[in-house]
């Protein structure tokens, strides 16, 4: 897997509803990458921050996915909350890597590992004002984009050990708006700069209703 810098843009929609204090909703995530032209095509936006947009947005990403070849679907998780609770998502995964090594009592080394995290975590808390749907979102976007040169280290025993360590670029943001009837909420992300973009679509539909 060859790993390079890349850009992200993070979508996120939610059609705006009006359903009774308390309803649940069911927060629906789609996880795709793109080349970045294309995710700037489809939001109309270049730079980062977040800004409703038309819940047409949803289908023209998954029209592309279906449609385009340098388009990929990575996940899809689900997640039902209750108006005013907290949904959490998370495709975080871990990759382990050997940080030092220690000397023993004996002289002996041993390995100290360690994991660098990365993926997307995100946060969405619905909330119902007047007839519109406030959304509270907190979003985390990491990628591990290369290694760093094998550098060698020599023990106080003596013996001589080469290390290399991840580099992990990360984005966060955290805010909220206010979406109308129709109207979806557009986020883009950009921790580093390449041609290709991961993209997340997210809709949160009144449990009961279909959409």
């Amino acid at each position: 897997m060859k790993l390079l810098p890349f850009a992200l843009v993070v979508l996120l929609a939610s059609c705006a509803a009006t359903p009774p204090s308390g309803r649940a909703y069911e927060i629906r995530t789609s996880v795709y990458e793109m080349p970045t032209e294309l995710a700037q095509l489809l939001t109309g936006h270049q730079a980062s921050g977040g800004m409703p947009a038309p819940a047409s947005l949803l289908e023209r990403a998954g029209e592309a996915a279906r449609s385009r070849s340098d388009v990929e679907i990575l996940s899809r998780p689900m997640i039902r909350v209750r108006e005013g609770s907290t949904a959490e998502i998370s495709s975080m995964t871990s990759t382990d890597y050997v940080q030092d090594y220690s000397v023993g009592a004996d002289g002996k080394a041993s390995a100290v590992h360690a994991s660098a995290e990365h993926g997307l975590a995100l946060a969405i808390e619905p909330t119902l004002r007047a007839s519109q749907l406030e959304l509270s979102y907190r979003i985390e976007l990491s990628q591990l984009v290369q290694w760093t040169e094998e550098s060698e280290k020599t023990l106080s025993n003596g013996e001589k050990v080469k290390l290399k360590q991840p580099i992990v670029a990360k984005r966060e943001l955290e805010s909220k708006t206010s979406l109308a009837q129709g109207e979806c909420l557009a986020l883009m992300l950009s921790p580093t700069i390449s041609g290709r973009t991961t993209l997340v679509c997210v809709s949160a539909v009144p449990v009961g209703e279909r959409r």
